[in-house]
Parts: structure tokens; C-alpha cells; sequence
């Protein structure tokens, strides 16, 4: 796309070193900063099971992959037009048309999550079968493939041009997607492709953001999930947007020259170079980081370079040696399964000071799924004991379950069958729905 290496290039031949060297160093250092953080994004998603296992967290991990590649070219090609440094023609052309291919991955990897989340509150029923980790990997596949063709007909449309009778190969001028339009029919696809990608692109977000709104005024959808889901999609189309935006910035930097000078030129090229391709791509990794409360303390974890203070590091080994032991004495499971199962965190609720016999709860976050469905199966081991497991609920959805339990135990005092999912009822395999007992129902 001849918009995401233009802001790289026609530095001012004009400027001095001293300017020339202060402006690429304002620029340099933020993108490092952004590179940096998708970096740290990247390792955090391959360093949990429950990233690698998760199908949105896969999709993520190729929009942050597709992001950094593009930062770096992107980059690469920022500063060799600020050192003056000209390519051959076949040099730039390999640079410019991986530019292209990562640049193309975003929009298409943001229609895939909002699908995503669209069959995760549209048919909750049949998501993990619709949405497994196969069918998403061979989704991504695809994306890369459309995307390499988009590229092998540019490269077939550049052969047209007849670089014989060039004197030599070597670039009279900066390394840029424009200047490898060298044919006019180059430029007329590649506005043609930008235009057909990005609106296929917002209509498959926009509709799938129609769908869950639809779904949301359903009774039988969860409404807390329907506006996370959203949420999520706003934020998709937001993204959508910021990468729309690198198209105009040839445009706008068109305008612009005609009403300033060069000099001042050259200061707002490196401004929107900043701010409409390179933030942009960064604006992910922080966004999810910050948003998603999985990805969130590891992320900061692994932003502060893996430090702790040394007695919480000494607690939490405390309470996850203590109940790997429960779990091996209380619950019977064999040692060789109680040494595998991965913890995210594990720690004590309550201050240190805790009343006088009365131990203070442990809560764990299990790394795998499957390891903490096994545990909580074996809680029949601990009928007539002290001791009980059971999920870790947010405030509101514990008030939720107070409200159901008398309800739960009256169905099960006539003979039915209730048991109570998170913060719903079923009685007789049956959604329970009271306007006084479960507003939130509704």
C-alpha cells in the first residue's frame, strides 16, 4: 500500500545534521519504546498455555506479529532515508512488498476477532465447536496466503516495467512504496486493492458489531458478555480506523506542502509518521494489555523485567507449595499429576494478620483448564472435612448466587433437579426466570 513507507522518505536534503539528527532521534525513540512493548506482548502470549490454547489470544498474537514486522520495516526504511541511503531497485522492491503483505494482515486478522466474538455471544452453544484452535490456525493460514497473492500480482505488475533500459538498477531516490509505482496501471490496483480490503474489512466488523447488538436484547443472552463483546468490536473498529488512517497520510501531507514550507514540511512528516504508523501499530499490545484482565499482570510482570520483591515471591511459592500438598493429600491425586499442574498465581486473601484460628483462604489461578476441572472433580473427597474448592466469583456475581441458592434448595425439596451455572438457575435442564428473584435476567 503506497501509504505506510512514505512518511519514511524525501527527508530535506536542506536540513543541517545537527536538525536532521535531533528530528530522527524524537522519532527513533518512541518507536523503540512501541517495538519494545509488542515485543514483551509477543512473549507474554507464548508463555502461557492459556494464550496458546485460546483461540481470540491466537488471533491477537497474529495482529501483534503482523503490527511489529510492519514497525520494524516501516523503520528500516525511515532511517536509510534519513542517512541518504539509496537501494537498487530489486532491494526496495523485497522491502516495500513485505511492508505491504504485514500491513494487509491487520484488517483481515480484526474481521477473524470479530467473528469470533460475534459466534461466542450468537451461539455461546456452539463455539468451542465453530471456533476451535484447527479452524482458527487455518484461518490465519489463509489470511497470509490471500495476502502473499495480493504481493505475487504487484511483483508480476512491476515486471512490466522495462527496467533494461535503466542505466543501472541502483535508486535515484529514497527507498518508498511510491516510487516503486512505476507503472501507471501499479498505482490505479493498488488504490483499487487498499479501497476493496478496508471496506470489506468494516463491513465484516460492522456487521458482526449489528449481530451481537441484536443478540443483546435477547432474554436468553448473557448481557454481561453481549457488552464486553461490544465493547471489544468498537474497539476493533477503532483499531480498523487507526489503520485506515496511514492511507490518507500521503494526502494529507500533499495538502499540507502546498500551504508550508519545506522545512516545517519535513517537522509534521515525522509527526504523522509517529502518529498515523507507528503508534498505531502499538495501540494493540497496550490496549489488550491493559484491557484484558488475563494478559494484564503477566504483561507488567514481564514489563518490569520479571522483578519482585523478594518476600512476595517467598509467599506466593509458600501458598503454591501448600497446595500442591492439598492437593495431593486431601484430594488423593497421584504426585506425578500434582507435579504437573501449572499456576499462573497463587496467593492468600485477607491481610497478613488474620484472626486468631481462622486460616485465611488461598485462591489459584490454574495455567490449564483441564488441570482445574480434575481438581474440583475430586471434591467429593472432601465431604465431612473442613475444607471445600470451589470457583473464585467477582462480588456481584456472589450476591447473585446468595439470591439462588434458597431458590435452588426449594426446587430440590420438590423433586426437581436445579443446579445453579455461574449466576443462573436450571431447574429440569430449564433457564430459571424471575422478574423479582433474577433481574439481571433481564
Amino acid at each position: 500500500m503506497s501509504d505506510i513507507s512514505q512518511s519514511q522518505t524525501n527527508i530535506s536534503v536542506g536540513l543541517h545534521d545537527l536538525e536532521r539528527g535531533l528530528l530522527s532521534s524524537l522519532t527513533t525513540l518512541p518507536c523503540c519504546v512501541f517495538f519494545c512493548i509488542n515485543v514483551i506482548m509477543l512473549f507474554t502470549l507464548r508463555s502461557k498455555s492459556v494464550f496458546r490454547e485460546t483461540c481470540r489470544y491466537i488471533l491477537l498474537y497474529n495482529l501483534i506479529l503482523a503490527d511489529t514486522l510492519q514497525m520494524a520495516v516501516s523503520q528500516i526504511l525511515y532511517m536509510m532515508s534519513i542517512c541518504r541511503i539509496t537501494l537498487p531497485y530489486p532491494v526496495c522492491g523485497i522491502l516495500v512488498m513485505f511492508a505491504n503483505l504485514t500491513n494487509e494482515i491487520s484488517p483481515l486478522t480484526l474481521v477473524l476477532m470479530s467473528l469470533e466474538r460475534y459466534v461466542a455471544v450468537c451461539y455461546p452453544l456452539r463455539h468451542a465447536t465453530i471456533i476451535t484452535i484447527r479452524n482458527t490456525e487455518v484461518a490465519i493460514i489463509m489470511i497470509w496466503i490471500f495476502c502473499s497473492l495480493n504481493i505475487l500480482i504487484r511483483v508480476l505488475l512491476l515486471l512490466e516495467f522495462p527496467f533494461e533500459e535503466l542505466q543501472s538498477l541502483q535508486m535515484k531516490d529514497f527507498c518508498s512504496t511510491f516510487f516503486m509505482f512505476l507503472t501507471p496501471v501499479s498505482h490505479e490496483y493498488d488504490k483499487a486493492y487498499t479501497c476493496f480490503l478496508f471496506v470489506s474489512a468494516f463491513v465484516g466488523v460492522t456487521c458482526s458489531y449489528i449481530g451481537v447488538m441484536l443478540a443483546a436484547r435477547l432474554a436468553s443472552t448473557d448481557k454481561a458478555s453481549a457488552r464486553k463483546a461490544r465493547n471489544t468490536l468498537l474497539l476493533h473498529l477503532v483499531q480498523l480506523g487507526f489503520s485506515l488512517s496511514s492511507t490518507v497520510n500521503n494526502a494529507l501531507l500533499l495538502v499540507i506542502s502546498k500551504t508550508v514550507s519545506r522545512r516545517v514540511l519535513v517537522v509534521v512528516q515525522n509527526v504523522f509518521y509517529v502518529f498515523l504508523i507507528i503508534l498505531p501499530r502499538c495501540l494493540s499490545a497496550l490496549i489488550y494489555g491493559l484491557r484484558d484482565q488475563t494478559i494484564r499482570p503477566i504483561l507488567v510482570y514481564n514489563l518490569c523485567c520479571q522483578l519482585k520483591l523478594t518476600v512476595v515471591t517467598g509467599n506466593a511459592k509458600d501458598a503454591e507449595a501448600t497446595v500442591k500438598s492439598f492437593i495431593k493429600i486431601h484430594l488423593k491425586l497421584p504426585e506425578d499429576t500434582v507435579k504437573n499442574i501449572a499456576f499462573d498465581r497463587v496467593h492468600r486473601l485477607g491481610g497478613v494478620r488474620s484472626p486468631a484460628g481462622r486460616p485465611r483462604p488461598i485462591v489459584a489461578k490454574f495455567g490449564q483448564f483441564k488441570q482445574k476441572e480434575q481438581v474440583k472433580s475430586r471434591g467429593r473427597e472432601l465431604k465431612g472435612t473442613d475444607f471445600s474448592v470451589n470457583d473464585q466469583f467477582p462480588k456481584e456475581i456472589l450476591e447473585r448466587r446468595k439470591v439462588l441458592f434458597p431458590v435452588r434448595r426449594n426446587f430440590i425439596q420438590r423433586g426437581s433437579r436445579a443446579v445453579i451455572s455461574v449466576d443462573r438457575l436450571y431447574v429440569d435442564g430449564q433457564l430459571y426466570r424471575d422478574p423479582g428473584t433474577t433481574p439481571w435476567l433481564y
